[in-house]
């Protein structure tokens, strides 16, 4: 949901902002699929190995975890927005 949003949000600011994020937010999955732990453990929930990968250039971090050998992203989280508003998911 929150990469939808934030899509729409550079998308009305210019076209090229929003492709842009939507490069990095593939980029960063990539490399998280080929590499989940590439990641360093998010340390306030350590013992559920969230972790949580800055985006290069956008005040944003992905926050995923690895069950069963699946990729679960928590959330496209902003940095300084709502901190911590995703963790009720982490159960999911």
């Amino acid at each position: 949901m929150e990469l939808l949003q934030e899509r729409g949000w550079y998308r009305e600011r210019s076209e090229q902002a929003a492709l842009g994020f939507d490069t990095t937010v593939a980029a960063a999955v990539a490399l998280i699929v080929e590499t989940p732990e590439v990641a360093p453990v998010w340390s306030p929930m350590a013992h559920r190995r969230v972790r949580q990968w800055p985006l290069r250039r956008y005040p944003f971090c992905l926050f995923y975890v690895v069950l069963d050998a699946r990729l679960v992203i928590l959330a496209v989280a902003h940095v300084r927005r709502r901190p911590g508003y995703w963790q009720s998911r982490v159960g999911t």
